[in-house]
């Protein structure tokens, strides 16, 4: 499986050039996250980082952050990254643009297309909209998204912890059955976390996504032992 890890901090950074490396493969992808709900976005240490992320296995690195403007500066920035990652969530003061509405939701991701300025496009929404029935009536379709963007990472983390993961992942391969080679789901092994599971619960959710391109696996270094029992696990 394909695995995407995000980096948030240098203490993510030092737990995967330290007990998490030996678990890395080079067709996972490393996620360089700024600017994520409310927080500024910081260019220089997006810069400063990027440079250790190279010498890890992963081949593929990406810069993610949350909201129009932010994906602007970043695109501005000229980072050296495979792709830019815009992440769309309800309540992140960064995502002013946010709309439970079908149409202006697309218009989002049209615009975060032409921001990105010919960076390749990760659209990583929220997904609740999957399996909550009272957000039905906005007609959200997650293969709409994945016909607007290079890759589509689906927040899809609640609902294994909710144990629905199977009933989540299985609407999510139907809307997106023409796009499954660049849809990815998402699992937090981070019991910790408000939609974090131990690693044995987070195991059985990645196994659970063998139709889907790979996986985001959310963590933070205080649960670095459930990202690391993961990895080996799927890698022995």
């Amino acid at each position: 499986m394909r695995v995407t890890l995000p980096v948030f901090n240098d203490r993510g950074l030092a737990a995967l050039q330290g007990p998490l490396e030996p678990y890395l493969r080079p067709e996972d992808t490393l996620m360089l996250v700024s600017g994520n709900v409310d927080k500024p976005l910081s260019l220089p240490w997006l810069e400063a980082t990027l440079p250790a992320l190279r010498a890890l296995p992963p081949q593929r690195l990406l810069a993610a952050t949350a909201g129009h403007a932010h994906l602007a500066a970043l695109a501005d920035a000229g980072l050296k990254v495979a792709g830019l990652v815009y992440i769309y969530e309800p309540g992140f003061a960064n995502v002013p643009e946010f709309s439970w509405e079908a149409p202006r939701t697309l218009w989002a991701l049209q615009e975060a297309r032409a921001l990105a300025q010919g960076y390749p496009l990760v659209f990583k929404p929220t997904g609740r909209a999957l399996l909550q029935g009272y957000l039905r009536r906005y007609g959200w379709h997650y293969g709409r998204f994945a016909e607007r963007c290079d890759a589509l990472f689906v927040q899809t983390q609640t609902y294994c912890r909710a144990g629905t993961f199977g009933a989540a992942l299985e609407k999510l391969a139907r809307e997106c059955a023409a796009h499954l080679d660049r849809t990815y789901v998402q699992v937090t092994a981070d019991p910790a976390a408000p939609n974090g599971v131990p690693s044995a619960q987070a195991l059985a959710c990645l196994r659970a996504a063998h139709p889907f391109a790979g996986a985001t696996l959310w963590w933070s270094p205080r649960a670095q032992d459930a990202v690391r029992a993961c990895l080996a696990a799927l890698r022995p």
